[in-house]
């Protein structure tokens, strides 16, 4: 996954969101310095995805996914 050259790319989006076969309701992919799951979106969380991005652009770039539990990885979605 080259994130510098196409950051959303179907490649890169289909890493991100690859399920795992046993259980279609959850992702494979673990949170990492790359990636990061939230619940939910909500305008009182904003300070929360702010430090997340802001870390993100002081390193090599990642990824915000919302509707994913982020302990979990269960596919919830949003409202």
């Amino acid at each position: 996954m080259n994130p510098d050259i196409y950051p959303f790319s179907q490649d890169i989006i289909n890493t991100l969101l690859d399920v795992d076969p046993d259980n279609q309701t959850r992702l494979l992919r673990k949170e990492s310095n790359l990636v990061e799951y939230k619940q939910s979106f909500g305008r009182k969380s904003f300070d929360a995805y702010a430090r997340t991005l802001a870390a993100f652009a002081n390193a090599e770039g990642g990824y915000l996914i919302f509707g994913i539990d982020d302990s979990s990885r269960k596919i919830v979605g949003l409202q």
